[in-house]
């Protein structure tokens, strides 16, 4: 068996021990509305080896595994008959204890990666080979594998769209956007990033006005946010593919959003991946190399493949998703 190199840079591994103990006793009897980010249902950072182009799946695990809301789920009370049949998410079950105990091996991470091809393969008939992918799309395959409503509404983004037609009519209607937002702009402040986030315009809307039963006239749809998960992530699609011209996207390390219900929900930054190379945006295909920033802990780690430092949560010009969790 080939060792993991995992690296732990307290060289404490009581935390991780500490730490599982804690998430069991905690799981047993969560029942919160929200699920919020809590520092200590996070591993100590440790790497993991690069086999061959699979650097977007290592830095999409190292992403994954520091979402405590995430964990929370995958090791609930009620998880055991949630994912019965469900080869992947048992497999990624087995991934966080192991985290947790500081015993993740290479062989464990191709066990999971093998388990998620499987599962892509009976439910979407996508034949995935250990290689480079795009990790946004990778990040939307790995959520959709859980097959869970619980995990799905952990990072689900609903909009409603709104456009007006020539006829005076306007139309609204709500639109899914799935488990990320797609930022195709640099945003230059904290809040216009939230707001951003809150109400951007959308596609052209090609469709016939119900009233007039005429074309909108290439108007632009407008999303008004509508619901956010307790994960939020946003991918910048705008940025360019050549690194001497990439410019640093803007992104705050906090949020805050009005709830419906009243009151204030307060998301903070705990990670992000980064890229540099080239994307191909029409086939989603990229070469280059993939690595993650991670707080674990309340400190931040750059993982990069098996070499773990310490490091920030700070934009640099290779950010290309970014990930906040509800913390209020």
């Amino acid at each position: 068996m080939v060792s993991c190199q995992c690296v732990f840079l307290k060289h404490d591994t009581s935390k991780n021990a500490m730490a599982f103990e804690y998430l069991v006793r905690k799981l047993i009897s969560m029942s919160d509305k929200y699920i919020k980010y809590d520092p200590l249902v996070t591993p100590n950072g440790f790497g993991i080896s690069n086999t061959g182009a699979s650097c977007w799946w290592n830095a999409l695990l190292q992403v994954m595994i520091g979402i405590s809301g995430l964990t929370d789920i995958m090791l609930s009370v009620n998880a055991p008959a949630e994912f019965a049949n469900n080869t992947f998410a048992l497999a990624y079950i087995d991934f966080i204890v192991l985290s947790f105990k500081g015993q993740v091996t290479d062989r464990d991470v191709s066990k999971l990666f093998t388990a998620f091809k499987t599962q892509l393969e009976v439910k979407s008939k996508i034949s995935l080979t250990y290689g480079q992918q795009c990790a946004h799309e990778g990040f939307t395959m790995f959520v959709n594998m859980l097959v869970n409503r619980r995990v799905d509404k952990l990072f689900t983004i609903s909009y409603e769209s709104t456009s007006p037609c020539d006829c005076g009519h306007v139309r609204v209607r709500p639109r899914d956007v799935g488990f990320y937002i797609t930022m195709q702009i640099n945003t230059q402040t904290d809040l216009t990033f939230r707001d951003w986030i809150r109400v951007h315009a959308g596609a052209t809307d090609p469709s016939a006005c119900p009233k007039c039963a005429k074309c909108a006239s290439g108007s632009k749809l407008v999303d008004n946010l509508k619901q956010l998960g307790e994960v939020v992530c946003v991918y910048f699609n705008g940025r360019t593919w050549d690194k001497e011209a990439a410019p640093v996207y803007h992104f705050p390390q906090t949020m805050t959003f009005g709830a419906k219900a009243g009151g204030v929900l307060k998301y903070k930054l705990i990670g992000t991946i980064e890229h540099s190379g080239v994307m191909n945006l029409t086939t989603y295909t990229s070469s280059g190399h993939y690595w993650a920033r991670t707080l674990r802990d309340e400190s931040w780690l750059k993982i990069n493949d098996t070499y773990v430092s310490d490091s920030n949560g700070l934009p640099t010009n290779n950010t290309l998703m970014v990930f906040y969790h509800m913390t209020q």
